[in-house]
């Protein structure tokens, strides 16, 4: 499926394959913190590694902010906060192709 320009269809399948994986930047932690989201802060490692589960200290199997509607698409809880990686992908490294092959 290639859609130059095309925007997210919002499927999820790049949360659920990376999103346990993904690490912070200094300028997340400086968001987070300046919204006062402590919440989000307290689930990065001292290396900025994500989702770090409060309670256990380990890193958590999947990403906890997202959401499934109704109507199965994927929605970030955090939108608005979501961290860098998430922000621009898909990446050059990705070759600015989203895991369904949307090309963005």
């Amino acid at each position: 499926m290639k859609q130059t320009g095309a925007s997210c269809l919002r499927c999820g399948i790049c949360c659920d394959l990376f999103g346990h994986t993904i690490s912070a930047t200094g300028r997340d932690l400086q968001r987070w913190r300046a919204a006062g989201r402590e919440d989000l802060i307290a689930m990065a490692g001292e290396d900025g590694t994500l989702w770090i589960g409060p309670a256990t200290g380990e890193r958590l199997d999947h990403c906890p902010w997202v959401r499934r509607g109704e109507d199965l698409c994927a929605v970030c809880s955090i939108h608005e906060l979501k961290p860098e990686i998430c922000r621009g992908y898909p990446t050059e490294l990705h070759k600015r192709r989203c895991v369904r092959g949307v090309e963005f």
